[in-house]
């Protein structure tokens, strides 16, 4: 994925987003739809440590609602943000 330099403009919007998402997804833990945009958001704005956690989550909430394919493929997203800027990506 290429990447690009947020505007200030676009970088408010994503963190108006995120806290949108936040507040969704913790009365909504299990809401995969609204963890998968949060996860995004995180990514976009390199908060990459939230973007893991999110993923976990993720994968949980797949893996509850009986979904085990995407819940693999989010587990398998978190292992590549947990070795993301370690100098592990592969």
């Amino acid at each position: 994925m290429l990447e690009h330099a947020l505007s200030a403009e676009e970088h408010t919007q994503i963190l108006q987003t995120i806290e949108m998402f936040e507040a969704i997804t913790q009365t909504q833990p299990e809401d995969y739809q609204s963890l998968e945009i949060l996860r995004e958001a995180y990514t976009k704005i390199g908060r990459h440590d939230e973007a893991l956690r999110t993923s976990r989550k993720l994968a949980e909430a797949y893996f509850n609602a009986g979904s085990y394919t995407p819940a693999l493929h989010a587990g398998r997203d978190r292992v590549a943000f947990a070795g993301f800027g370690k100098g592990d990506c592969r």
